[in-house]
Order: structure tokens, then C-alpha cells, then sequence
């Protein structure tokens, strides 16, 4: 079934920010007369309606001389019309078939109205047992990876989507503030984290929708840089690593701090400050033209420098519509092997850090934002030595 044609104002962007993304993957197709996008990310980003992907697919399917397609549950058609400037909207409902089945169907009957002949595909996101589906229902037609025309055009960020990135770190950096003020030994992890969070959900703006967490590990439970919080209290003398994140509108932003209770070791002491110092460098060479490998090697050779050889990450990546499930772009990350300049536009974290045993993982980051001239980073949390 098929919405309306009537003009709509939209919920998260404006209608003028979505056909600026139609146009600009339209110009970058290589191969492909269209590109299927079953991603949460890439559907999203054209579509400018989040469903998540839990046992139900949304797929826009993005035409290069026709208008685009939004496949989903007829029970999200409400959202569709209220945040999406695409028209046709074909929807499949639980009793028809599995889910899988009816949305690939849906995607090739609109292919074939078309007369469309190759097909592009997201070839990091797309299943294997999507592929198939599509491939054994359009027996006719071509397929060609075209992801590189959607990555091309989210690594960098417009200015709606940089107001929701400043959004998302301002709200982040209240919960990094909460943490701040809570930090002290006999204080238990779980509980300031949980402070962090409620302050960072209360401090949003009311307009937006946001996801907020935060975590933190104490002592060379950091180098476990990923896991949550736990019960124990905050003992003096140690290292914390403070991670308050949040998501606007899925853009996600982020403020990571050490955090020094007290004084600690010489062999802390040592290895934070001189994180503090790759982290400061780092963010200073960010600017149009300085290649992502650039940036990840000023940090890497100020920590191997100091004795510290387990740099066994990337300084950071490319922000943009962004989970733990997907959305990072490949060629956006702080790489050695990375050497495409920065420009402006693009919103990267940086975060250089090192693994150091009998220590831990001490790590600084922010975002931010390469301007026409420099780097402009997106929170005003301090960056150089915090100590409580």
C-alpha cells in the first residue's frame, strides 16, 4: 500500500536534508540503478525513519531515476508518514509469511515496476540469507556492491546532523560532570553511573530523543575498555575510566575520561600523564588535510615512545549515526593504514590509549568536528589532568 504524496513537515530532518542524501548517493552509484539498504543505519539515513532490526526489516531501496521505496511493518506506517518524505511505502504484516520472505518480495516488485536490471547491495550489512532471497526472487537482474556510495556520503556530516553530534556530547559531558562531583573513595560504581545517566536524561532537550549510558572500570579493569560497572566502591590510589555516551536521534556522541582518585603509583602516575600528552597532541593536528593515519600515528608514537607498546586500537573513528551494532565507516577510522585526508564536514573521536598491564587502560575522548581550518572539539569537559 501506498501514503499519500502530500509535502510534510518531518520529526527529525527536514525534508530538504533527506533528498540532499537521495542526490548525493544517487551521483556516487558506480554499477547500480538502485541501492537496497536493510541496515538500521543506511535505512535510516534515507529514509529518516529509525526501526530497529529485531526480527523485522525496514529496507528503502533508493532509485537513481525514480522516486525511492520504504519497505516495513505495516504497524510502523504511522511513523513512516509522520517522519519520511518517501511516498511509497509497501508494508508486510507478521501473519503473511516470515518476515524476511514478505519484505523481499515487497523490494523486488518494486524493482521490476522499474524495469531495473542491476541491483546495488550493502555488502558490510546485508545478510547472506537476504542476498539469497533477493537473488533467488530477482533471477533477472544483476547485483553490485554499493556501499561505497553511502559511506562516501555520511562521512561527513551536514549541519542538522552536526547539531545532533554537539546535541549528544553536551549531554554527555553531564553526565562526565555528575561523575566528577560523585567520585570519591567508598563511592560504588553502579550507583554514580547510574547518577551520570539520570543527569545526562534529564539535561537533554526536550525535543529529542536520547539514549543515555554511562560506565566506568576502576584499575586494570580498564583494560577491559568495554565493560560495564559493577558494585565494587571506588578505592583510593587507582585509576578510574569514566565512559558517558550518549545517542541523539542515534547520532551518537561521547566523553571519556581518567580519572585519578587520590594519588597513585609512579607506574600510574606515569602512564596517565603520558596519555594526557598523545591525547593533547592529537587533538591539536586535527585539520582539513592531515591524513587519519596522521592523527592515529601522533598519539601512537608519543605512547611507543614512552616504553608503551600495546597500542593495539585505532585513535578513533568517523561520528555519525552510530551503535554498537553498526554504523561505523570503514574508511573512516584512525588507521596507520589510513591515509585519506580529513575534511571539513567530518566529526571524528579521538583516542589514543595504550594497554598497560599492572596499570590499566587510562584513556581521554571527545569528538571533533574538523572546520574549514582546524578542529573545534564538541565538549568543554577539561582535557588535560583530572584528579579527586
Amino acid at each position: 500500500m501506498t501514503v499519500g504524496s502530500e509535502e510534510r513537515a518531518l520529526g527529525v530532518f527536514s525534508e530538504g536534508e533527506i533528498r540532499r542524501r537521495w542526490d548525493a548517493v544517487r551521483s556516487r552509484l558506480a554499477h547500480a540503478e538502485c541501492v537496497v539498504s536493510p541496515t538500521f543505519h543506511n535505512s535510516y539515513y534515507l529514509s529518516g525513519l529509525p526501526v530497529k532490526q529485531w526480527g523485522r526489516f525496514a529496507i528503502t531501496v533508493l532509485f537513481r531515476d525514480h522516486d525511492p521505496v520504504l519497505v516495513l511493518p505495516e504497524f510502523e506506517q504511522s511513523a513512516a508518514a509522520t517522519l519520511s518524505p518517501i511516498r511509497d511505502v509497501r508494508t508486510y504484516r507478521d501473519d503473511e509469511a516470515p518476515s524476511l520472505d514478505a519484505a523481499c518480495r515487497r523490494v523486488a516488485d518494486a524493482v521490476r515496476e522499474r524495469g531495473v536490471r542491476v541491483v546495488g547491495i550493502e555488502s558490510f550489512g546485508m545478510s547472506v540469507a537476504m542476498f539469497e532471497r533477493l537473488r533467488l526472487t530477482l533471477p533477472e537482474v544483476a547485483f553490485a556492491d554499493e556501499t561505497a556510495a553511502i559511506d562516501e556520503t555520511r562521512i561527513r556530516s551536514s549541519e542538522e546532523e552536526i547539531a545532533f553530534l554537539r546535541e549528544a556530547c553536551r549531554v554527555s559531558a553531564l553526565g562526565l560532570r555528575t561523575v566528577l562531583q560523585g567520585l570519591r573513595p567508598g563511592a560504588i560504581e553502579t550507583r554514580l553511573s547510574e547518577e551520570a545517566r539520570l543527569a545526562m536524561e534529564r539535561g537533554a532537550r526536550p525535543d529529542v530523543q536520547v539514549d543515555a549510558t554511562a560506565y566506568m572500570q576502576q584499575g586494570e579493569r580498564s583494560l577491559l575498555c568495554h565493560a560495564g560497572s559493577t558494585n565494587e566502591p571506588i578505592a583510593a590510589g587507582q585509576l578510574t575510566e569514566v565512559v558517558c555516551e550518549a545517542h541523539v536521534w542515534h547520532y551518537q556522541g561521547t566523553v571519556e575520561r581518567g580519572i585519578l582518585v587520590g594519588t597513585a603509583s609512579p607506574a600510574v602516575e606515569r602512564a596517565y600523564a603520558v596519555m594526557v600528552e598523545a591525547y593533547r597532541e592529537s587533538c591539536a593536528a586535527v585539520r582539513p588535510g592531515v591524513t587519519f593515519a596522521e592523527v592515529d600515528g601522533i598519539g601512537r608514537r608519543i605512547l611507543n615512545e614512552a616504553g608503551y607498546d600495546g597500542v593495539t586500537n585505532g585513535a578513533g573513528l568517523i561520528r555519525n549515526i552510530h551503535d554498537h551494532t553498526g554504523g561505523r565507516i570503514p574508511g573512516g577510522d584512525l588507521r596507520p593504514y589510513n591515509t585519506r585526508p580529513l575534511e571539513p564536514g567530518m566529526v571524528i573521536s579521538v583516542e589514543p590509549w595504550a594497554l598497560v598491564p599492572g596499570v590499566g587502560g587510562p584513556r581521554h575522548c571527545d569528538l571533533m568536528l574538523v572546520t574549514e581550518t582546524g578542529g573545534e572539539l564538541l565538549s568543554d569537559v577539561p582535557i588535560g589532568e583530572l584528579r579527586v
